[in-house]
């Protein structure tokens, strides 16, 4: 929140923030997508729930061999696929999940 309330610090709040949430430093172009997407959102929710950068992933079976008896073989992958909004993943976490 600190990083939306304060534009001139921004940048080096959006990179603490990740880096506590996903324990890993942020990447460049996804700084770029977060800060763009702010200038962009008119309201902190409205970037939280409508304009905040999304990744899209597969969720993989991973109990699928030992409960189907089949140990050997790749692991199946949905055909679903899900949607992460980063921000409310890695941003803000603890607020938005508790």
């Amino acid at each position: 929140m600190t990083a939306w309330l304060t534009p001139d610090q921004r940048i080096n709040q959006l990179q603490i923030a990740w880096r506590l949430g996903a324990k890993e430093p942020l990447p460049p172009e996804l700084l770029d997508k977060l800060q763009s997407t702010m200038a962009q959102s008119k309201s902190f929710d409205q970037w939280l729930k409508q304009n905040s950068p999304t990744r899209e992933l597969r969720r993989q079976r991973s109990g699928f061999g030992v409960l189907s008896r089949h140990i050997d073989g790749v692991m199946p992958t949905d055909f679903l696929t899900v949607e992460e909004n980063l921000a409310m993943t890695y941003l803000i976490r603890d607020i938005a999940y508790e």
